[in-house]
């Protein structure tokens, strides 16, 4: 008999499987983003998801350094200001 083990690498960041460490890493590289060329609106929603799933981001009551709580302010702050300083809608 012949016994086979089979590796599972998994993407960190969406949790999609893959039997190819080289496979998982390029795939893992589809969640990074350049935003030197997205519009404001595309940048407001991020900082608005960024708030909204700040308790998933933190460690304790801290995210980054900063209160839970700051962090979560902060970003619907950032992104409030962007859409309405540049008419995003």
């Amino acid at each position: 008999m012949n016994k086979r083990e089979i590796c599972i690498y998994t993407c960190e960041f969406c949790g999609k499987e893959f039997t190819s460490l080289e496979e998982c890493e390029e795939h893992e590289k589809s969640h990074e983003n350049d935003y030197s060329e997205a519009s404001d609106e595309v940048i407001a929603e991020d900082l608005e998801h960024l708030s909204e799933t700040a308790y998933r981001h933190s460690w304790g009551n801290s995210v980054m350094g900063m209160s839970l709580k700051s962090f979560e302010r902060l970003m619907a702050e950032a992104a409030w200001r962007l859409k309405h300083s540049k008419g995003v809608k």
